[in-house]
């Protein structure tokens, strides 16, 4: 969609005049008029969207607009927004309604009494009613889309979403609307209701009450849908018992279990009113109503001696949603806590919700398959970036990756067995390890760099989305963030620059930061980048579609306002996105929560390169995203693209390399071939067919025996630790590795060595972990709690630390693991190493998508009987923070989304973790690093994370590239945008 142009406007509107912008809607801007002849003030809603364009979404936007005017011409009530025009002209869809003066409900959230709470409750209800009667369901109350006139009279507003219904048409979930308010239908197989949108009311009055929604801190995606399943809200403090129990009504599991009618809800609300507050409540809380007769007298009757207490509903099971055939009988308590029978069949006088008719034109609402929702992934944080991706893949289902907080940030997943996956290496070799050589340096300009890649393409080349390294890697051609990593080889190269900023942020005070952008700088089109770009960006990671997709969720954690208060800037105003100030065309200042020291390491994520709101095309749930779309900063440009195939670079005439120290933009195209078959790979790099391998991927062990023998070859590969740890965690909480003599005599017994071979990383070689920090980040050491030969392990340490636990005999346990080739073989080695010392060990192996969403739950790992578990980590940013925050800070335990896996809730550690971040300084890594190595000698005292692999890869690249390096700043990547070809 385009910014509208005002002489369009005013020639589609030559009765009105045109005023300036009141915001900017899901589907498009909101203008300012006025009638002409009658002297009205009016809001006219604008689509501006190419009629030529055929996109399955422009169409739909076109489709859902068209409805909306539709639905709100049928809708002719005091309590929904009034319609008085709705024509297309030229590429215009444009809707008059009327201007509401007096602001969204989410401006008075905090500024409502329990009595306004009630009335606006029963406004919306009865606006609500009109639309259900008409066959509309609105799918999207939330306290943004409650509007008030200038006399404060409530009116339901953007039913932009609103599904039409008829009679013979079921309604499911199609997972549309604002996750912080959807009921638990809307994420599942299965049919919808009036009761939807009345979970939703419940909601946001529960908000309107106790000033936070019933899912209390919960505000990552995956953890919010869960809680909608399966959460159960807390007991209501500020509201009257009689209202609280309407309200813990309409948030029940089971949309059978609430009221079955919006008038329903508004009787026995306005009845809980009235014995709450008194008779004369509704004409003294300053909320205008027209409301029914028979709600009126409801809401103004005597109390009756006394209300029943109102049971809480109870903490149902995740429920899977189907059409209900029938309706409970109307009551005035909510449900029983005890599981509920199969719904009755309705009572005279309640039937089930069929609609009273759609109205004319409607589009009636097509039955799809649904979505069904499956636990919460370790997304970014501590799972291989292969699983994220199938997690996301939605091959059969939508699962949410919680992609939000301090994760791991992992190369290209490699899918075939031939492949060799990257190697684990000793401590005793790994410092030497650490990429330092500049391979065939040059200068020369020209030519192509051809480069190569067995996955099928990135994961996304949507800035927002995006999350693999050689995918970051390969956008820094075409997108500029404010900070980047340096372009030098070794540790050197995790050292934070400016790119698009003028200079390094300044931090204003604990919770400010300050930004300055380079002056002059434009896009591929000409056109000047200013903050304002740089904030959109941002902002629009939060939109619910790049969210629900995985996208990274730091800056929705950090920064003040989470994407449960700003829904992304297609929702909402840009200028509500209070968490960045844009005070001139090259400041931003970012308001955080709380201070973060490691706040500059956000600003390298792509989410801060520029996106113009006017090019934006935000990814829907499930698509792909075409890089076609990509408008450039940076010093190429995106020539071709098709998915899965290819993508080609050309030079953006417009960078000026003056303004970027950071990008060498030797060749004058750049081409990558995607999916081609990893085993052909490695000939195709010898032949020099191919430049480099994008991927990441380790060369193949008969590739790797060749470079050892011809000293041609081995001119041109380069052996690289990674910033990854192989682990086993010890689960603090399970008998008895609650003893922290139990957990040593495990971490004493593991022979780490043996884990190097058997978890696939054989053709390298190596002795295993000594620590648990990867050696390219501050505070590594290499030293082991837990010394032994060749860190093979010490079993007579391990049979003492058994006597001291008191089970000098052993004891039982169950070990988990991914279902993986590799990983299975570990697990065995590891029950084969605890068994000499009496630990009698049951492996158990899950499907990688159950895996991790169970390690994500202490309440599953729990009930599993899992007490040790295989997994993996690395950071998303080479910091200590970023390692060991959410892995090992007993603070961070959560029920969902869980990366403390063993359950480390240790006060040594937690007050060490504290010191060292407080020490940290981005600009000089190497201040905090005696503290974090604290933390690391701590944390392995602990024995609740047994470090096994620090892993390690070998590349080969064509005899022609020049340049050539790993930066460990991208995690052990090619640095793409510093590459260069000899000509010939």
């Amino acid at each position: 969609m385009r910014p509208p142009r005002r002489e369009s406007v005013e020639r589609a509107l030559p009765g009105y005049e045109i005023g300036g912008p009141l915001g900017q809607g899901g589907f498009g801007v909101v203008l300012s008029g006025r009638h002409r002849q009658l002297g009205r003030s009016v809001a006219i809603k604008i689509l501006d969207v190419d009629s030529g364009t055929d996109s399955d979404t422009d169409v739909e936007v076109r489709r859902r607009f068209a409805a909306e005017a539709r639905v709100l011409a049928r809708l002719d009530h005091p309590h929904v927004v009034a319609i008085y025009d709705y024509l297309e002209h030229d590429d215009l869809r444009i809707i008059v309604m009327e201007q509401l003066a007096g602001g969204s409900l989410s401006r008075r959230l905090r500024a409502t009494s329990p009595q306004q709470a009630c009335a606006i409750g029963l406004c919306v209800a009865e606006g609500l009613g009109a639309a259900h009667q008409v066959g509309v369901l609105h799918r999207d109350i939330k306290p943004a889309n409650i509007l008030f006139t200038g006399s404060s009279l409530v009116k339901v507003a953007d039913f932009g979403i609103a599904k039409i219904v008829t009679e013979s048409t079921s309604v499911t979930s199609g997972l549309v609307g604002t996750l912080p308010y959807m009921a638990p239908e809307q994420f599942g197989e299965g049919g919808l209701g009036p009761a939807t949108d009345l979970y939703a009311l419940g909601v946001t009055l529960y908000e309107l009450f106790e000033r936070h929604r019933p899912s209390g801190p919960v505000t990552t995606p995956g953890a919010l849908v869960h809680w909608h399943l399966a959460g159960r809200p807390a007991p209501l403090v500020e509201a009257p018992a009689p209202v609280a129990g309407v309200v813990l009504r309409a948030l029940a599991k089971d949309p059978a279990q609430r009221h079955p009618s919006a008038r329903a809800f508004a009787l026995d609300l306005a009845a809980a009113a009235a014995h709450s507050f008194g008779p004369g409540w509704l004409a003294d809380c300053g909320i205008p109503v027209r409301l029914d007769d028979e709600v009126v007298d409801a809401a103004r009757a005597a109390p009756p001696a006394a209300l029943p207490p109102a049971p809480l509903p109870p903490a149902a099971a995740p429920w899977r949603a189907t059409r209900p055939t029938a309706q409970p009988p109307l009551t005035s308590q909510p449900p029983p806590t005890a599981p509920t029978a199969p719904t009755p069949p309705p009572p005279p006088g309640v039937p089930a919700w069929t609609p009273s008719g759609p109205p004319a034109g409607a589009v009636p609402g097509s039955r799809g398959t649904g979505i069904a929702i499956g636990p919460p992934y370790l997304g970014s944080r501590g799972l291989r970036r292969l699983d994220r991706r199938r997690a996301v893949a939605l091959a059969t289902a939508l699962i949410i990756a919680v992609g939000t907080g301090l994760g791991l940030l992992l190369n290209w997943p490699d899918g075939s067995s031939q492949r060799q996956q990257p190697a684990g290496d000793g401590d005793s070799t790994v410092a030497a390890t650490i990429t330092a050589s500049l391979h065939q340096p040059s200068g020369k300009r020209g030519g192509t760099l051809k480069l190569v890649a067995s996955s099928g393409d990135c994961d996304s080349w949507d800035p927002g989305l995006t999350y693999l390294a050689p995918c970051w890697s390969m956008q820094r051609l075409v997108s500029r963030t404010l900070l980047t990593y340096r372009a030098e080889t070794g540790t050197a190269g995790t050292e934070l620059v400016p790119d698009l900023a003028a200079a390094m942020p300044e931090r204003v005070d604990g919770v400010t930061w300050k930004v300055r952008i380079r002056a002059g700088l434009t896009f591929q089109d000409g056109s000047v980048i200013r903050a304002a770009d740089v904030k959109y960006a941002i902002a629009r990671s939060y939109e619910q579609a790049l969210v629900l997709r995985g996208a990274l969720g730091y800056f929705g954690e950090v920064l003040r306002q989470s994407p449960a208060d700003f829904p992304g800037p297609r929702n909402e105003p840009l200028s509500d996105f209070t968490s960045i100030d844009t005070p001139d065309e090259t400041t931003l200042v970012f308001h955080l929560r709380e201070p973060f020291d490691d706040f500059p390491y956000l600003l390298t994520l792509p989410q801060t390169a520029p996106i113009p709101a006017s090019a934006d095309r935000v990814t829907d749930a499930g698509s792909g995203y075409d890089a076609a779309r990509l408008v450039s900063s940076g010093p190429y440009q995106v020539q071709s693209y098709t998915a899965a195939r290819s993508i080609s670079f050309v030079r953006n005439p417009r960078w000026v390399a003056a303004t970027d120290p950071n990008r060498a933009a030797l060749p004058d195209q750049i081409t990558v071939a995607f999916d081609v078959p990893a085993d052909e790979i490695d000939a195709d790099l010898i032949s020099g067919t191919y430049d480099a391998d994008i991927s990441g991927a380790s060369v193949g062990s008969s590739t790797t025996a060749a470079i050892a023998a011809q000293p041609a070859l081995k001119a041109r590969s380069e052996v690289t630790v990674l910033p990854y740890l192989s682990y086993l965690a010890v689960v603090t909480t399970q008998t008895p590795f609650d003893n922290v003599d139990c957990r040593r005599a495990v971490a004493w017994a593991v022979d780490r060595a043996r884990q190097s071979s058997l978890r696939g990383y054989g053709a390298l070689g190596g002795t295993g972990a000594a620590g648990l920090l990867p050696p390219s980040l501050a505070g590594y050491s290499g030293v082991s709690a837990y010394p032994s030969d060749g860190l093979r392990g010490d079993l007579d340490r391990a049979r003492g630390e058994l006597t001291a636990c008191g089970h000098p005999d052993g004891f039982d346990t169950t070990l988990s693991a991914p279902n993986r080739a590799a990983d299975v073989k570990a697990a065995e080695a590891i029950r084969a190493d605890l068994g000499k010392i009496g630990i009698r060990v049951t492996v158990k192996t899950y499907a990688t998508g159950d895996y991790y969403g169970t390690l994500g739950a202490p309440e599953q790992v729990h009930a599993a009987g899992i007490g040790l578990a295989l997994t993996n980590w690395g950071p998303d940013w080479p910091s200590g923070y970023a390692f060991f925050h959410q892995i090992a800070d007993g603070r961070q335990i959560r029920g969902q989304g869980n990366f403390n896996i063993s359950g480390l809730d240790d006060k040594a550690v937690n007050a060490a973790l504290d010191a060292a971040a407080a020490k940290s300084d981005p600009e000089n890594p190497g201040a905090a690093a005696d503290a974090w190595a604290t933390v690391d000698r701590l944390v392995q005292q602990s024995a609740a994370l047994v470090p096994l692999v620090h892993r390690r890869a070998q590349v080969l690249f064509s005899e022609r590239l020049t340049n050539v390096y790993l930066n460990l700043g991208l995690n052990a990547s090619y640095d793409v945008a510093n590459l260069g070809v000899r000509p010939g």
